[in-house]
């Protein structure tokens, strides 16, 4: 039977170094990914090795996760000089590569700036706009509730409401940390240069399914 993992990972999805470089630690520490389901990751086990990754966003709208023939052909197109289909979640597409020095799958800079800002736009910053709502709703609510049944509000959801708040502060930095990033690569992809998005969560990861329950409770 197949050894397997799981990790409950929040890197946010238009973070490619930062996930490139985790799958790469992986790897090498013998755990190669085989699926993702939302923050939830799962490893089969192999032999330690060194490998590259690549993270690549398909340009088109998809419904689910959907394998259409179109999107077959872009992970085909994709699957050259020793790249490897891993697995998608979404537009997030990962290959990797066991070459010593492999030809990267993104040579032009602006265009993969280009490229992760059309992921961004319609996912990650959405995701961060809708946490902020909700968490601006939920958190009035409560407010409401705790003065008119404060004892009730204390003892039956105390864990989300004080962990609600949170979310409206979290889910402003990280769009500005993300429009920060935007701007500083594009400037910087002018020269050719790319610059990696380093280590960045995706808090909507943690409070998302936390809204759902809520509505489950509440509704």
């Amino acid at each position: 039977m197949e050894e397997m993992k799981k990790e409950i990972n929040i890197y946010s999805y238009y973070d490619c170094t930062g996930i490139e470089n985790h799958l790469k630690k992986m790897a090498e520490k013998g755990w190669l990914l085989k699926e993702i389901t939302g923050s939830k990751w799962k490893y089969r086990r192999i032999e330690p090795r060194s490998m590259s990754f690549s993270v690549c966003y398909y340009p088109k709208r998809v419904l689910f996760d959907d394998m259409t023939d179109e999107r077959l052909k872009y992970i085909d197109e994709h699957s050259v000089a020793g790249w490897k289909f891993v697995t998608h979640i979404g537009k997030m597409h990962i290959f990797c590569n066991e070459s010593e020095n492999p030809v990267p799958l993104h040579t032009d800079a602006a265009e993969r700036v280009r490229e992760i800002h059309r992921f961004a736009k319609g996912n990650i910053i959405f995701e961060n706009l809708f946490m902020f709502a909700v968490a601006a709703a939920l958190t009035t609510y409560f407010a409401f509730r705790f003065f008119e049944k404060p004892i009730d509000t204390m003892s039956d959801a105390a864990y989300i409401f004080w962990s609600v708040p949170f979310a409206i502060p979290l889910s402003l930095y990280s769009i500005f940390k993300y429009l920060f990033w935007y701007i500083k690569a594009k400037k910087a992809a002018e020269d050719r240069i790319f610059t990696d998005t380093k280590k960045i969560f995706n808090y909507a990861n943690f409070y998302i399914p936390l809204y759902r329950q809520s509505i489950l409770v509440y509704n």
